[in-house]
């Protein structure tokens, strides 16, 4: 049969570079796209690199530590797990210091551009090196990787600005690199090397961009294997480098156990290491429902959100075939040099890190994980599409058509989705709505509404956002009913309502469950100081103290219990031990004066 052939047209005119400005244009769409994140508040984790970093809110004097400690240090004191120095320096920048020093329009602001240099930045290299007759495809699998709705966690979450310098250095690295290729210079060389270097101190997996070196040497030079070992080896010794500055930094990971990690890590629930696997590669099979139809989302994915699953389980081996067929045409690509084999390479090997499969890490499943495979599955999909149809002008435009489709698809979803990442209420309150079986979901949203109640000064609005917060701690506690803190705060949201019989019981919960709680304890000694039972207060004031013997406050209630039981001394001594943990503590201090003292 005849191969259809395309109707002659008109030789086209220069006209407009699209070649050169192509990437900076679609860079500039990204941007607008996501435009409306400007007006946003910080949500979910920002405070840990941001309000609640003792390092970074130090402005220029904190860029010390920002070097030499944990990236989390400067809000947990745990100086192990992460090192991302990078990332915390365009935060210390951001800072003036003070008491607010950070304002989020300007961090969204800052993410914002990021994202849209990089964008452009991996446009301008992919057309360098695919070729100016190549820059439609380079463009449509850029557009489609800028727009994808899965990267609004990364845009809208200011804290994964660490995922968008990955993406930042990772385009100017392999920029770099082919200048050096084509020019062969030391400044070209050393620019890749430095940003590969700044690609994995911004976060760990920028250390997964080192297999682009190899694979793009194969593909795009001619280079034999010899020559393309010894260039690699350059990369590598960087990577070097990079691992024994966290090694020189970063303190051993802590042997303690932690309880119950699999609310964190569903995976962990699982029965065994087959379990365990078995699950880990059902994840691997939602990510990529994600890449290709992204209707469902949200930022969390924890237990039981989420459930283990065994092998026999339909969707685990639905996964392993669709792997094992990217795996296969990722080698096939390889061996007959096909431009888009890339692609599945940086794919897999940056999903790899995540997956799961060779060790664990802190969460079930992110979409913020997404953002640098999709870059690599984004460009294979529309080069090997293409490379399907363009031999038949119909079906070519047929691919066109589906192409502007998925855009416009695309940045539908990303226009409905981003909105809900506006503030904390709002993300969490959409988080209990499409992940209805998560504890994480349910709690945070309990978090963010008591927090606002006790701040409001709208009685109204305060006792609906209490209601909200009591909902919400049940709806997580009946998921999993162990964390004492939700059983002290939903206490707190009864007392709030002024329903004192009903927050005793949450306080006795949280005790039975921790006896180390101080601050339910104390409260429990408050509800019966206020029924005028003064023994029992004073017991539970005591209890309060076992459990922290600094708690200023223990001490202040336990002098006024002791002094209704008529206790003079004893309550002079714990109201003097009040004013000596805290010299302004004003309940300790006007109780000494009532007493004369």
């Amino acid at each position: 049969m005849a191969k259809s052939k395309r109707p002659a047209t008109a030789t086209s005119s220069p006209g407009f570079d699209w070649p050169r400005w192509a990437p900076w244009l679609i860079g500039l769409m990204a941007v607008l796209l996501y435009s409306p994140s400007l007006r946003f508040d910080y949500v979910f984790d920002d405070d840990i690199y941001l309000n609640q970093n003792q390092i970074t809110r130090q402005g220029l004097k904190g860029l010390g530590d920002v070097w030499t400690k944990g990236s989390a240090y400067g809000f947990s004191k745990e100086n192990s797990g992460t090192y991302r120095p990078v990332t915390l320096t365009s935060f210390a920048l951001e800072s003036s210091g003070g008491r607010k020093p950070f304002r989020p329009g300007f961090s969204h602001a800052v993410n914002l551009l990021l994202y849209g240099l990089a964008v452009a930045l991996w446009g301008v290299a992919l057309i360098a090196i695919m070729g100016k007759e190549r820059w439609g495809l380079v463009a449509a699998a850029i557009a489609l990787f800028a727009w994808h709705p899965v990267h609004t966690e990364v845009i809208a979450n200011v804290k994964n600005r660490e995922e968008i310098l990955v993406l930042l250095f990772g385009a100017v690295m392999l920029w770099a690199w082919w200048k050096n290729e084509k020019t062969p210079k030391p400044v070209w060389l050393g620019i890749s090397l430095v940003a590969y270097l700044m690609a994995c101190l911004s976060k760990e997996n920028g250390v997964t961009l080192l297999v682009l070196v190899p694979v793009m040497s194969w593909l795009f030079t001619a280079k034999k294997p010899g020559r393309i070992l010894s260039g690699t080896l350059l990369y590598a010794g960087v990577l070097g480098v990079y691992l024994l500055m966290r090694w020189l930094v970063l303190d051993p990971a802590s042997d303690m156990p932690v309880e119950d990690p699999y609310i964190n890590n569903a995976i962990l629930a699982a029965d065994g290491l087959s379990g365990q696997l078995a699950t880990a590669v059902f994840i691997l099979g939602k990510y990529l429902v994600r890449l290709v139809w992204p209707q469902t989302l949200n930022y969390d994915y924890s237990f039981a959100e989420i459930t283990p699953v065994d092998w026999t389980n339909t969707g685990v081996w639905l996964s392993v075939a669709a792997y094992l067929v990217l795996g296969g045409l990722a080698i096939w690509g390889l061996i007959q040099r096909k431009k888009w084999a890339w692609g599945l390479v940086l794919f897999g090997a940056a999903l790899s890190v995540v997956s799961q499969l060779f060790f664990r890490i802190e969460a079930t499943m992110a979409e913020r994980f997404l953002f640098l495979p999709s870059l690599g599955f984004c460009f294979f999909g529309v080069m090997a599409a293409w490379e399907l149809l363009e031999k038949d002008w119909r079906l070519k435009r047929i691919g066109t058509g589906l192409l502007f489709g998925m855009l416009l698809a695309y940045g539908v979803r990303t226009s409905i989705y981003l909105p809900e990442w506006k503030d904390n209420l709002t993300l969490f309150s959409y988080g209990v709505k499409v992940s209805p079986l998560s504890f994480r979901t349910h709690f945070n949203l309990a978090e963010v509404a008591r927090v606002q109640a006790e701040q409001s000064r709208d009685f109204v609005n305060r006792g609906e956002l209490f209601s909200l917060a009591i909902d919400q701690y049940h709806a997580s506690l009946a998921i999993y009913p162990k964390p004492a803190n939700s059983w002290y705060n939903l206490g707190v949201c009864h007392m709030g309502l002024s329903e004192p019989h009903i927050a005793r019981e949450a306080f006795e919960k949280a005790l039975s469950m921790d006896t180390k709680q101080a601050q339910a304890a104390s409260n429990l000694g408050v509800i019966a100081f206020g029924e005028q039972d003064y023994a029992r207060a004073a017991a539970y004031f005591q209890q309060s103290l076992e459990a922290d013997p600094s708690f200023a406050d223990g001490w202040a209630n336990l002098g006024a219990a002791r002094f209704q039981l008529g206790d003079r001394a004893g309550a002079e001594a714990a109201l003097r031990k009040a004013v000596q943990l805290n010299p302004n503590h004003p309940n300790a201090r006007k109780n000494l004066e009532l007493m004369g003292l």
